[in-house]
């Protein structure tokens, strides 16, 4: 049964927002990041995952932390533009939603989550999925992030680097062996992917969302994800206290190929 709660002694926050999804070709050169071109990758195709029917309606279950979707149609505006909710409310959290794969691929491709802080991780399984539609195999398909860094990130007041970013919300191949991740790690100061995958002519890979806050330790300093982001948002740590707050952390997400590092 899903959870209706969703305090758990700190302020409620609903982190992320409304993320265009592109498609482009990499530059097969060292930094392909220098070179990345909004065009879809020849019979490379990407739209709503098996999560969700053709026309959008929610064909998947909830997940172990209560994670579920919306259709897009009814319930897609997520946000109301002032720190505030729309189509949901607290009680649908952690929810996402993709816009329908009959009418939108690729460029025209939206993705919207929100979620709380109620546990350190969330999976958001088969949200999208790539699909290969030309008779050739289309190689080392990864994701990147860089140009869609959400409005918190790019604020430097706040502690929420790029980095921290590409920790936060990871993309897998749900259908690979072992689910291997394709997107940055934030494991270093580039947008390189941690894997790539090849897709075979006329396969279809469904991807995955995973969402990570626990905090980490590095160079001797604990870096804490939610708090960083309660800092940008302004909100308390107070399990008397209810609040609401949004943060943009990413609004663009861009699937490519050729990803040659």
């Amino acid at each position: 049964m899903k959870r209706r709660t969703a305090l758990s002694g700190l302020g409620l926050l609903a982190t992320g927002s409304g993320a265009t999804l592109t498609s482009a070709a990499f530059s097969s050169s060292t930094n392909p990041s220098g070179d990345l071109r909004v065009v879809a990758a020849e019979g490379l195709v990407v739209e709503a995952g098996d999560a969700f029917a053709d026309d959008g309606s929610v064909t998947q279950s909830p997940g172990a932390h209560g994670e579920s979707y919306v259709d897009f149609d009814t319930e897609g505006d997520f946000f109301d533009g002032s720190g505030g909710l729309e189509d949901i409310t607290t009680a649908d959290l952690p929810v996402a939603t993709v816009n329908p794969r009959d009418q939108n691929t690729n460029e025209n491709v939206i993705v919207r989550k929100a979620v709380d802080f109620e546990y350190d991780t969330y999976e958001f399984k088969n949200i999208l999925r790539l699909r290969n539609t030309g008779l050739e195999t289309v190689n080392d398909v990864a994701f990147t992030y860089e140009g869609g860094y959400g409005s918190a990130v790019a604020d430097s007041t706040n502690s929420i680097s790029e980095q921290l970013v590409q920790y936060m919300y990871r993309f897998v191949a749900e259908d690979r062996s072992g689910r291997p991740q394709i997107s940055p790690d934030g494991s270093n100061s580039s947008e390189d992917p941690a894997g790539q995958v090849d897709i075979n002519p006329g396969e279809t890979l469904n991807v995955t969302l995973l969402l990570n806050y626990s905090s980490f330790s590095t160079f001797g300093t604990t870096i804490d994800p939610k708090q960083r982001i309660r800092d940008a948002v302004g909100t308390t740590n107070n399990p008397f206290t209810q609040q609401l707050a949004t943060v943009q952390l990413l609004q663009q997400i861009t699937v490519g190929e050729g990803w040659s590092p």
